[in-house]
């Protein structure tokens, strides 16, 4: 078991440097053996197609159905026939897509697929839609400009908008502890419903949203990035008078991301002001840039 953990962590990190064919080639002998879900669940990351990427995922759902990050992706995938077709030239593509298949030949796994389950991907379907299409677009990007994160800034400071901030008082954003706070938006939107981002290394992202005392809010940023793995320590609620929400006020939490790391920041705040809240986000290189989406509900 621990040997096939230790090779689930080397998988993880060829995938992050964009070795997905070696990736495969060491999860095929973890499947063979010790099968998991997490084991299939990363080795539909790695496949060149979506046909194969859902083959791997219904193999990961039939060992665990409420495999969570399996259940997502899924949902994604079934929704990109509904989506916006974007073509690419051959030779547009990235180099990591250029890769041949270890698991080309993976057999079609049983549905046994609960209808609960069903009934929740419909409900997610069009949101994680969202999130596919913003991940193709990504991917056009990086194609053209060469890497994502310059494109994002490239395209930023073309269209008129600022250049990103790297420090504060000569410390280094991602060392200082008020830069999420004194970082002006490069961007403003309203939290509550579905937004779907792309952000850079130096700029923050502001949403709002409205809320009386005694109000409770519940939101999560989750991150489609291999450069996403500290996304809770670049987040922040701040209350109507400007000031950063306390630790009683606001609970965080980070999750595992797509590829390992915390790529996902939870919180739950029980509202102590009536007023305009906001929420904002910080894109830091290494651990909150790339391909994210947020979401803010409102309950009492």
């Amino acid at each position: 078991m621990e040997d096939a953990e230790k090779r689930l962590r080397i998988a993880q990190q060829l995938i992050k440097r964009g070795e997905k064919a070696k990736a495969r080639h060491l999860l095929k002998t973890v499947i063979d053996a010790a099968p998991s879900a997490d084991a299939w669940f990363i080795a539909a990351v790695t496949m060149p197609t979506a046909e194969q990427a859902v083959r791997c995922l219904r193999h990961a759902l039939d060992l665990d159905p409420w495999h969570n990050q399996a259940n997502r992706m899924l949902s994604a995938l079934e929704q990109v026939d509904t989506l916006p077709q974007i073509t690419l030239a051959e030779d547009d593509l990235p180099s990591v897509m250029d890769l041949t298949s270890d698991l080309d030949d993976v057999p079609e796994a049983p549905r046994s697929i609960s209808v609960a389950r069903r009934r929740n991907r419909r409900r997610l379907g069009c949101f994680y839609g969202m999130v596919v299409l913003a991940v193709m677009v990504s991917v056009l990007s990086m194609s053209l400009l060469g890497v994502i994160p310059i494109g994002i800034t490239v395209i930023t400071m073309l269209r008129g908008g600022p250049a990103p901030v790297t420090s504060i008082d000569s410390t280094p954003i991602a060392d200082s502890p008020d830069a999420i706070a004194r970082i002006e938006p490069a961007l403003r939107g309203d939290a509550v419903g579905d937004n779907v981002e792309v952000i850079d290394h130096g700029y923050v992202h502001e949403y709002t949203f409205a809320v009386t005392a005694g109000q409770e809010v519940e939101g999560y940023v989750q991150f489609m990035s291999f450069e996403a793995d500290d996304v809770a320590s670049n987040v922040a609620v701040f209350d109507p008078t400007g000031d950063r929400a306390s630790d009683e006020v606001c609970f965080f939490r980070g999750e595992s991301g797509l590829l390992g790391g915390e790529g996902n920041a939870n919180f739950n705040c029980r509202i102590d002001q009536s007023g305009v809240w906001a929420v904002r986000v910080m894109g830091v290189r290494g651990e909150s840039v790339g391909t994210y989406f947020l979401r803010v509900e409102i309950f009492g």
